[in-house]
């Protein structure tokens, strides 16, 4: 299906709007530096991109030519529900969890091999901002491994489902038609990556 909307640019996804889905990544870094509350508005923050994100990815499949009503309310909830599943795992999960672990074996190694005791000058604060430091420096390098990862995922699971739902409930016409693509495995794809 021919998409004008897909060559258009993602406001989300390919501006710097996108690094508002890292900012609970900044949080989690900076955990022994920041007050709590702030570490939890960073994931509220995160929550409304992804929120925004999904709307806007509703919005677009409502505009594009379906063959029906029925088809037309499939495709809106497909690619909310891709987005959101997407966004949910590349955004709120993973990223922060894998952040959250290298602080604390940051904060482990150094603990085995600079012991406070032997190390007077390391002070708890010091160590803290070491920790935010690893944690910040690792951001940049598990972004696109993560944002692949779960597309891998998506692809050999949810994407399938759906795509299978499609084309039994939403057949091609003739076969003289250009195969109906999902949104998931063309538009979303591109726009990951």
């Amino acid at each position: 299906m021919d998409d004008p909307k897909a060559t258009e640019l993602d406001v989300l996804r390919d501006t710097w709007a996108r690094y508002l889905g890292y900012a609970n990544e900044v949080g989690e870094a900076c955990r022994g530096v920041l007050p709590l509350s702030l570490v939890h508005a960073s994931y509220g923050l995160v929550g409304l991109y992804v929120l925004a994100d999904a709307i806007h990815k509703g919005r677009r499949a409502s505009h594009r030519k379906h063959g029906s009503v029925a088809e037309r309310r499939f495709d809106i909830v497909d690619n909310v529900a891709d987005t959101l599943l997407w966004q949910t795992l590349a955004s709120l999960l993973v990223p922060p969890l894998l952040i959250n672990r290298t602080c604390k074996l940051t904060a482990f190694g150094l603990g085995k091999y600079f012991p406070p005791a032997a190390y007077p000058s390391l002070t708890p604060r010091r160590r803290a901002l070491v920790q935010t430091a690893v944690g910040l420096a690792v951001i940049p390098f598990i972004v696109h491994p993560i944002d692949h990862g779960v597309h891998f995922a998506l692809d050999h699971t949810s994407r399938v489902l759906s795509g299978i739902i499609r084309r039994k409930y939403f057949p091609v016409p003739s076969s003289s038609s250009p195969p109906l693509q999902t949104p998931q495995g063309s538009d979303n794809q591109q726009q990951h990556e």
